[in-house]
């Protein structure tokens, strides 16, 4: 859709939306690790869209859901290094170059 944008007004309504989309997935928890890079990395704020799309001043709640859903992601992370820690640690110990991993949704 970015493309068929003309005027500012239609490219920040494009990006509002695809910021929504974005805060959409980070609440159901189900950012990929691209996605969680470029809300950790970029500095994004949902108050800052809230602002832009003139809220209805719920922001703060709105703020604590996105940082609950940031640490949600910033858990699983260091869980899975230790998880690959303790993998690695194993499997050099029994000294195995291979490894099943079974994981269930």
């Amino acid at each position: 859709f970015s493309e068929l944008a003309k005027t500012k007004d239609e490219k920040k309504l494009i990006e509002a939306e695809q910021q929504i989309a974005l805060l959409e997935k980070l609440f159901s928890l189900e950012l990929t690790r691209a996605e969680y890079r470029q809300i950790s990395v970029t500095g994004f704020r949902p108050s800052a869209l809230a602002e832009q799309l003139k809220s209805s001043g719920r922001t703060g709640t709105l703020e604590a859901l996105f940082e609950d859903a940031l640490d949600f992601y910033r858990l699983a992370q260091e869980r899975e290094r230790h998880f690959f820690e303790n993998l690695f640690r194993v499997m050099q110990e029994k000294q195995s170059d291979r490894a099943v991993i079974v994981e269930s949704a």
